[in-house]
């Protein structure tokens, strides 16, 4: 509302309006005296000069100038401020660094090279159990992690014992505002109930994009072969008979643990037989992580789910 209220005060037909000299001083100010800025005040800072540069041509800026400028348009009526052209210049500068930062966001952050990899974007979780929590704490090695559960005291815990963790329903459309807000890029999906998970799944997928979503199986053997008919490409861990209820029941337990071994060196206990493991994601060359998802190759330092080979997980 406040936009248009202001924006409405402006005199766009006036003949003696120095369009020119208004869209250079934009320019300047978008293009070299706010990257500037940017770069000498994160001096010294944790960011380097690339990512200096990009802040500058990024930052925010809109309706906090726009609402000062009209104000000094009301204090200094004067004709000899010249105030309507400055009104007009933010407006204008507003409108030049808005359309570039959203034009051109994605593609400069690549050519700077400070775009962030899939696999080194945080994680959210959702769901809590003891094996939401083994799991968070290795993963947090790697990448941001925070949880997602509607239960309050499941929260509590969580946050307490590994993670940040936010109270709110799963299927709420602003808590993947809040995600992608906060860099977590990918979600995936933990809870025990199966239809349930194929609901945020689907939710979640209309804000992330299939790529940035993994579901797990629940639980239920008449809903399981749904989800792999209908998120194969999606569906994380094993799609022969890993099961979020059967896992968490077993790490309960003691007969299951989360845990991290290289591929390439399998534990005694597992390589004698006595034991078998299911990848649960893998560790990338550059140090990110990546969700193994189902029936997927993997090498290498990988977070692996392990359990008592006599004990089937089925």
């Amino acid at each position: 509302f406040l936009f248009v209220i202001l924006s409405a005060n402006l005199e766009l037909r006036s003949a003696d309006v120095p369009w020119a000299s208004l869209i250079i001083a934009s320019l300047l100010l978008v293009f070299i005296a706010r990257p500037l800025a940017s770069v000498l005040a994160l001096y010294k800072s944790a960011l380097n000069f690339r990512e200096s540069l990009y802040v500058g041509l990024m930052g925010p800026r809109g309706i906090i100038s726009a609402a000062v400028v009209s104000y000094l348009g009301v204090v200094l009526s004067n004709p000899v401020y010249k105030i309507d052209q400055m009104i007009l210049l933010t407006f204008i500068t507003i409108f030049i660094s808005g359309g570039f930062a959203s034009l051109f966001g994605k593609p400069l952050a690549r050519l700077l090279g400070v775009s962030l990899p899939d696999h080194k974007t945080g994680i959210a979780l959702i769901g809590y159990s003891e094996f939401t929590k083994q799991l968070a704490l290795l993963l947090r090695k790697y990448v941001s992690i925070i949880i997602v559960d509607s239960n309050p005291e499941k929260c509590y815990r969580a946050m307490r014992e590994c993670s940040k963790s936010i109270c709110e329903n799963a299927l709420s459309d602003t808590i993947y505002e809040d995600l992608l807000e906060q860099g977590f890029r990918r979600v995936l999906v933990l809870t025990p109930n199966a239809p349930l998970n194929k609901l945020i799944a689907e939710k979640a997928v209309n804000h992330l994009g299939a790529d940035s979503v993994y579901i797990t199986v629940g639980g239920m053997l008449d809903t399981e072969k749904s989800i792999k008919k209908m998120s194969a490409n999606i569906l994380a861990f094993s799609a022969t008979g890993f099961d979020m209820l059967t896992a968490d029941e077993m790490i309960t337990q003691k007969k299951a643990r989360i845990d991290q071994i290289d591929l390439e060196q399998i534990p005694e206990d597992v390589a004698s037989g006595t034991q078998a493991f299911e990848t649960l994601a893998f560790e990338t060359s550059d140090g990110g992580i990546k969700i193994a998802k189902a029936e997927q190759e993997t090498s290498g330092k990988a977070i692996c789910f392990i359990f008592e080979k006599q004990t089937p997980v089925t």
